[in-house]
């Protein structure tokens, strides 16, 4: 009899804890059921993390914090459609990442994009890359299983592969055919942000472990150097003929240039004067004659500058205005010009001729370094701020009145500093500015 009033009270006890285990459990691996509600404004309202281009230069994708890609249709500008992969609360769904396959057809984006968060019964299946139809911008596949957030995603020229960088893990190539793993690389010593496939299949990668590897066809490993011009090497970039890689980094203002046979040292293109922010993101434009460069390097311009030089990194230096935050991504264009991605959030297009074809900006206020700018009347009754960056586009709100109104250039005698402004959550410099910044975690 005792051994069976155990067995009923150790039922019971099962019974009782898995009636306390939420009933999402069982589904842990799928999205919230209950509708997100979002503004819609017809840009990003977050930083801009990558962009990605076809072959042909006629789509155009940009990645977000927002948690959206966006396709953008070439050269006219015109957004064409937001997918949506599945989005939750706080983090979950920011996409670091988006590419176009070489023919137009798929996009691949992914992020902070795990659901799977696992429980005691139910496993989690890792973090997941999303496939899109460009055309119709449905969802047609998910490659999960991956150990940590997507910070980068590369098609290789023939579309047959999809290399994957990742915030720890190393880096993953699959087939785009059936999505399977065509190959990988565990040994990793920190995250990765830089994948790049040379003409022939060929990939290089970039690691804040300090090295560059580069990989052969069928993705062994040929060789494995530390970086010369820093510790945390973010972009790389092989030339259109294959025979060179440039590199971009995160804690330095150096460009490196190394042989795509082995990864030695060739030159470093001149960057005399660069001595501030960085230049992460590396580019050749699509006859290799000339390489381009940006990052967090201010030069004092109302907009960060994206360097450009000439023959073939080695030749003269001139720059070009980029946006007034952080450039996270340069792709050429197939006509010789090249397109671009900035914080901001922002994109745009140059010609070859170094015209700007492009410039979308954010439709949103931005209310970043307000600080000093945010004043009240001496009555109270009255507040004065800017919806642009530093306070810049001025207007005021009438409490009593329940208005706003634009206001011209010049603080009026009866405004002054908010004397509780310090309790204003704000951002004192651009998005380049501040330790630790989001736009290159």
């Amino acid at each position: 009899m005792r051994a069976k009033h155990q067995t009923v009270l150790v039922r019971f006890l099962a019974l009782l804890v898995l009636s306390l285990i939420p009933c999402t459990a069982a589904t842990a691996a799928e999205p919230p059921a209950e509708p997100i509600l979002r503004l819609e404004t017809g840009m990003h309202t977050a930083p801009i993390r990558r962009i990605g281009l076809d072959a042909d230069g006629r789509w155009l994708v940009t990645a977000s914090d927002d948690k959206t890609v966006r396709l953008w249709e070439l050269p006219s500008g015109r957004l064409v459609r937001v997918l949506r992969p599945p989005i939750g609360e706080g983090d979950e769904g920011k996409l670091f990442s988006a590419a176009v396959s070489p023919d137009g057809r798929q996009i691949a984006c992914g992020g902070w994009t795990q659901f799977n968060k696992g429980s005691l019964f139910v496993a989690s299946d890792g973090y997941a890359i999303y496939i899109f139809d460009r055309a119709t911008g449905r969802l047609t596949g998910r490659i999960p299983g991956l150990p940590n957030v997507i910070d980068h995603l590369a098609y290789s020229p023939d579309g047959r592969y999809l290399a994957a960088c990742l915030g720890d893990g190393g880096i993953r190539v699959y087939k785009t055919g059936d999505l399977s793993l065509a190959g990988g690389d565990e040994d990793y010593g920190g995250r990765s942000y830089g994948a790049h496939f040379s003409p022939d299949g060929r990939l290089a990668t970039s690691s804040y472990d300090g090295y560059l590897r580069l990989y052969s066809r069928d993705f062994r490993l040929l060789a494995k150097r530390k970086a010369p011009g820093g510790s945390r090497p973010y972009s790389v970039g092989f030339s259109p003929d294959g025979q060179k890689i440039a590199v971009g980094y995160h804690d330095s203002t150096r460009v490196d240039v190394l042989s795509g046979a082995d990864l030695s040292h060739l030159f470093s293109p001149d960057t005399t004067g660069i001595d501030n922010g960085n230049l992460v993101s590396v580019s050749w434009s699509a006859d290799g004659r000339v390489l381009y460069a940006g990052g967090m390097y201010d030069d004092g311009t109302e907009n960060i500058p994206i360097i450009l030089w000439d023959d073939g990194g080695r030749g003269r230096r001139t720059s070009l205005p980029g946006a007034p935050d952080t450039i996270m991504d340069i792709r050429p264009l197939k006509d010789g010009g090249f397109a671009y991605g900035a914080a901001g959030p922002a994109w745009g297009v140059y010609d070859q001729t170094g015209r700007r074809r492009l410039f979308i900006t954010p439709a949103q206020a931005d209310y970043r370094a307000l600080l000093g700018n945010f004043l009240v009347s001496s009555d109270g009754t009255r507040a004065r701020f800017g919806y642009e960056y530093g306070g810049t586009s001025p207007a005021q709100f009438d409490v009593g009145q329940g208005a706003w109104k634009r206001n011209g250039p010049g603080t009026p005698a009866s405004f002054r500093p908010s004397p509780n402004r310090r309790d204003f959550p704000s951002r004192t410099g651009k998005i380049h500015t501040p330790p630790g910044s989001t736009a290159l975690p």
